[in-house]
């Protein structure tokens, strides 16, 4: 009778099929809410044993469902079971199949206790329905497997899957176990799907959070896998409930997390494993064994498993993960089916790591509940990573050596890679730094000097401004470190890192000459000898910092040298944004001076570097994008100027290059600009970069050329010829003669101007006589010469005209540099033409830009005067003195102040006081 039953249930295909339809459509998803596609098709392999283990909510049953209906639509014969602690038996077990498989209803199983013989039979169903129908797969689906303990039951299933090669069994696992510990009990070949496997990639995450109804931002897409590793429950919590996942919120959010959804859910060794696993901030095999064999109570809490156990177990649960893992096909760490899994060592090996609110939590954990073993932990990850010695372990380097209050260590490497930290890794290296001992930072320099660098961080961040005074006044302290101490260390990277970091610090205050001296300093005491020891990364920065000390006097050509040391030694991994820097330092000398060629190589020289290492460019390219403005000016290209100025930023923006930018904004303006705006931004600037930090004599030179050069194209010669004095002195040609400083090398080419323009060509030949004695740039040189052949070509000198233009015109083709003709006005520019009888370049276009342009500045301009009795008679005039009163002021006779207002009258032009103070005003002699 019994037969007859089972016979009938069988051949009842269609019913059969649809009451597990209905049993399994209600457990899954909606659909789009997570593409599986590429694990269904995993799945599709069909092993005899498939066992889908991970963290609970990462989708295990939902995928078994959608696997379910889509063998269904195939044919096949699939029996879904909602295993509980009570089919833990083989009697319960083997019922529940036969009850779904005759379509018994859970009423009419318990109302009667089964016969002997009843039991067997029903133990015996799924093997006869298998044999019965030979052709067809039967496919059973246990969900919550991990209540399936009883080693008869397992016995029984894996008997059956050797009897029927049409038998397939599948089961989803909350608790993780080792991949090497189920296939040794089952005895076969198991087809895992872990949890590596089940957390969604990063390029789904959108698509899940939408479909629960939130709208998210890349950004928030891209933090909120971050925070929760694909992890599909814990990522659906974090949109449900985002503030209680934000700063110190975390702990209690994932204290809530865990009571509602995962106590009593997970394996004790793999907790065990996970929370010291928590204190790195990635994870290795070879890490953690140096961990288990130096820190004896993790070992302790490892119960005898390995590194490599410990490791799979918790990439199998899918806690640890390769940073932005994204592929949802195969796992991240390889795929397939595999006893133990896939591997974890080779390429792999490093970078795995923990979802970020994961992480935070356990290693608040173990950091509070036992803080002995978190700091034996930190202490021996940092010893491990000193050992290894590997340029992508500093920052890890950095951190553990922090938390276990290594200071020796934390000393060691700030001193050797400080300097790559602060560029590369800011917030780590804040972080590291902040809050250290004051003892600590009395014994070691090294810290103290970080520190004090670290904090400008935080600080820039409640005054933006890049060198606002709270900024500076961080930065200028780090100068304040003796050369006792620095000697005092001993250690050639700790003084190459003091001595360059006091460098900086000192250009910081103004204190130039200071700078060069601790540069020298250390070059008599360390860099003399044969083998000094010291690494890539301080060398070239070392270099680096002293030509730009260099660079700030005016030193062009000892700069050039420092920095072309710089990209020299700048060989390691870490020293290479150093070389960048140093390359765009010398393209930016080298297009200054008009040297273009060398220029246009010093510049491929940065970009090369700049695709080594990206990162780098936003704080290397002012530099870089100047060059490219000068060279792109030299050859006429308005349109790439101004686009390579947009990207140096406003002179707002303080940079070591600064007054650089101001020469470059200059030149623009006045080859295709408007000067008039150009002269208030740059007074505006300078106004506020004042109150900052000074700019050296280099800087200050420049600055004041531009405002000079600016003020002549606006017709300002009495503006602009007070400037000159300023700095100059009274008799400027006998200053150049007793002194060349960078100030006057650079202002006399405007003096010399300044006199052509004001008809002062006699004076105007002399300055350029005097000038040429001197060491000079190329630009200056061909500015001069055009100069002296403009002037001379004024006083009817043609053949002195010819012999000056024509050298300028072979130095301006030789150097590709065509701006400098547009010094001189077009009348005048043409004649000289006419004389040399020569074109001013092969490209037709561009010489007739040039000979068409008005030219930059004047042709003729008004210039008056004044001796310094004149100019005081005139401010007393200004303020409404009358002549008595002069006299009295300055006593004098009234005779006297009566002649010398008498000449004001006549140089002005003017008739009467009111036409006097009319005309100051206008030739800008006062306000």
């Amino acid at each position: 009778m019994s037969h007859m039953k089972h016979a009938r249930g069988f051949s009842d295909r269609s019913s059969f099929a649809e009451r597990q339809r209905a049993e399994v459509a209600r457990l899954r998803l909606p659909a789009g809410r997570v593409r599986r596609d590429a694990l269904l098709r995993r799945l599709d392999r069909l092993e005899p044993l498939t066992f889908l283990h991970s963290l609970p909510g990462t989708g295990k049953t939902t995928l078994l469902a959608d696997w379910a209906i889509h063998r269904m639509d195939a044919g096949d014969a699939v029996i879904w079971i909602s295993a509980t602690a009570a089919h833990n038996s083989l009697g319960e077990f083997g019922a529940a199949i036969a009850d779904i498989v005759l379509g018994r209803s859970a009423a009419d199983a318990e109302s009667a206790e089964p016969k002997a013989e009843e039991a067997a039979e029903r133990r015996e169903c799924l093997g006869r329905l298998c044999a019965e129908q030979p052709n067809r797969k039967v496919i059973v689906l246990i969900d919550n497997a991990e209540h399936i303990t009883s080693a008869e039951l397992r016995s029984w299933i894996l008997a059956l899957l050797r009897e029927h090669p049409n038998l397939y069994f599948a089961g989803a696992f909350d608790r993780v176990q080792p991949s090497g510990e189920l296939a040794r009990e089952a005895g076969m070949s198991i087809h895992m799907i872990s949890g590596q496997h089940l957390m969604i990639p990063r390029t789904h995450a959108a698509s899940f959070a939408s479909s629960w109804g939130h709208d998210t931002t890349p950004e928030e897409i891209d933090r909120l896998h971050s925070m929760a590793g694909g992890w599909l429950l814990l990522m659906r919590t974090i949109l449900d409930t985002p503030s209680d996942f934000i700063g110190t919120n975390v702990v209690s959010g994932m204290e809530r997390f865990r009571d509602d959804h995962l106590r009593e859910k997970l394996n004790g060794r793999l907790v065990a494993s996970a929370v010291p696993m928590s204190l790195l901030e990635e994870v290795s095999v070879e890490l953690v064994d140096v961990l288990y064999r130096e820190v004896h109570e993790l070992a302790r809490e490892a119960a005898g498993a390995t590194a490599h156990e410990s490791v799979r177990m918790l990439v199998d649960s899918g806690m640890l993960r390769p940073s932005g893992s994204g592929s949802a096909d195969s796992g991240p760490l390889g795929s397939g089916p595999a006893d133990a899994g896939p591997p974890i060592s080779g390429p792999a090996e490093d970078g795995l790591c923990f979802p970020g609110v994961v992480r935070a939590y356990l290693a608040y954990l173990v950091e509070t509940l036992d803080p002995r073993t978190a700091k034996a932990t930190h202490a021996a990850a940092a010893d491990h990573y000193e050992r290894r010695g590997r340029p992508e372990d500093v920052r890890r380097l950095l951190r553990h050596a922090r938390r276990a209050e290594d200071w020796e260590l934390l000393n060691r490497t700030v001193a050797r890679h400080g300097w790559w930290l602060a560029v590369r890794h800011q917030a780590d290296a804040y972080s590291a730094l902040s809050d250290i001992p004051e003892a600590a930072r009395r014994r070691h320099p090294v810290l103290s000097m970080a520190y004090a660098l670290s904090h400008a961080l935080p600080v820039a961040t409640i005054d933006p401004s890049p060198r606002s005074p709270m900024v500076h006044r961080v930065l200028a302290s780090v100068s304040d470190l003796t050369l006792d101490l620095i000697n005092g260390t001993g250690d050639p990277d700790e003084m190459a890192f003091l001595t360059s970091a006091a460098m900086h610090g000192l250009r910081q205050r103004g204190e130039f000459v200071a700078a060069l001296q601790r540069s020298e300093h250390f070059r008599n005491a360390v860099l003399r000898g044969s083998s000094n020891g010291l690494s890539a990364l301080n060398s070239a920065m070392y270099y680096l910092q002293s030509g730009l000390s260099e660079l700030s006097t005016g030193d062009l050509e000892r700069a050039v040298r420092r920095f072309t040391r710089s990209y020299e030694e700048s060989t390691s991994t870490q020293a290479q944004f150093v070389g960048v820097s140093a390359a765009g330092h010398n393209a930016l000398i080298f297009a200054y001076e008009g040297r273009r060629a060398v220029a246009e190589q010093w510049f491929e020289r940065a970009e090369q570097g700049l695709e080594r290492v990206p990162w780098v460019r936003p704080l290397v390219q002012t530099p870089l994008v100047l060059a490219a403005a000068d060279l792109a000016m030299d050859s006429f290209d308005a349109e790439q100027a101004r686009r390579n100025l947009e990207e140096a930023g406003s002179l707002l923006d303080y940079s070591e290059v600064w007054a650089f930018n101001a020469h470059a904004q200059t030149r623009f303006a006045l080859l295709f600009g408007s000067t008039a705006s150009t002269l208030s931004s740059i007074e505006h600037a300078e106004e506020l970069r004042s109150e900052r930090s000074p700019l050296g004599p280099l800087g200050d030179a420049l600055l004041t050329r531009a405002r000079v050069d600016l003020l002549i194209a606006e017709g300002e010669l009495n503006r602009a010829e007070r400037l000159i004095l300023e700095a100059l002195g009274d008799d400027p040609l006998r200053g150049l003669e007793t002194e060349c400083t960078i100030a006057r090398r650079t202002l006399f080419i405007a003096y010399a101007r300044l006199c052509l323009i004001s008809g002062s060509f006699a004076d105007a030949r002399q300055a350029v006589s005097i000038a040429l004695a001197r060491k000079l740039t190329q630009r200056k040189v061909i500015d001069l010469l055009l100069i002296d052949a403009a002037a001379a070509h004024a006083m009817g000198s043609d053949s002195d005209a010819v012999k000056s233009f024509r050298r300028a015109l072979a130095l301006t083709k030789r150097a590709g540099i065509l701006s400098p003709l547009l010094s001189i006005d077009r009348v005048t520019r043409q004649a000289l033409l006419d004389l040399v009888d020569e074109a001013v370049t092969e490209e037709g276009e561009t010489a007739q830009q040039i000979i068409d342009s008005p030219g930059v500045f004047p042709a003729h301009g008004e210039l008056v005067v004044l001796t310094e009795r004149e100019r005081s008679v005139l401010n007393e005039l200004v303020g409404g003195a009358s002549i008595p009163d002069i006299a009295r002021t300055h006593v004098l006779s009234v005779n006297t102040v009566k002649k010398q207002t008498v000449s004001l009258y006549r140089k002005l032009g003017a008739d009467n006081r009111t036409d006097a103070v009319r005309r100051a005003y206008e030739l800008r002699l006062i306000g």
